[in-house]
C-alpha cells in the first residue's frame, strides 16, 4: 500500500519551480549601479567588479563575460551618462502637465485611502 504525503500535482508544481531556469541575477552595488542594465555590443548584460591597483585602491569596471569584449571604467561610464543626461530637457509645458497629473493621482489615492 502506497501512502502519499504530498499530492502528485503539488509535487509536480514544486519540481517544476525548482528546475526553472534562474535568469539573470543582478547584485546591487553603489559603485556599479548600472550592472546588468548596460549591454555589450554582443547583447550580453555587462557585469561589474572592483580591481585592486598597485596602491591597494579599488577601481571599478563594467565588463562583458567574454574577456576580449568590453572592459570599461565605471567612473568614465558614469561621467558619460551624466553628460548625456544633461543634454536631455523637457519643455516647461510638459513638466507642468506631468506635475499636475502626479498631484492629481496622489490626491486621488490619498482621498480613496481615507474612505
Amino acid at each position: 500500500m502506497e501512502i502519499n504525503l504530498i499530492h502528485n500535482k503539488t509535487w509536480s508544481l514544486v519540481q517544476n519551480k525548482i528546475n526553472e531556469p534562474k535568469g539573470t541575477r543582478v547584485i546591487l552595488d553603489e559603485q556599479l549601479p548600472l550592472r546588468g542594465i548596460l549591454k555589450c555590443h554582443c547583447g550580453t548584460p555587462l557585469t561589474g567588479a572592483p580591481s585592486r591597483g598597485k596602491s591597494g585602491r579599488y577601481y571599478y569596471y563594467y565588463k562583458c563575460k567574454f574577456s576580449w569584449h568590453n572592459n570599461r571604467s565605471a567612473v568614465k561610464i558614469h561621467d558619460q551618462l551624466l553628460s548625456i543626461l544633461e543634454l536631455i530637457t523637457l519643455p516647461e509645458k510638459m513638466i507642468d502637465k506631468i506635475t499636475r497629473g502626479c498631484r492629481m493621482k496622489v490626491n486621488n489615492k490619498a482621498s480613496s485611502s481615507r474612505l
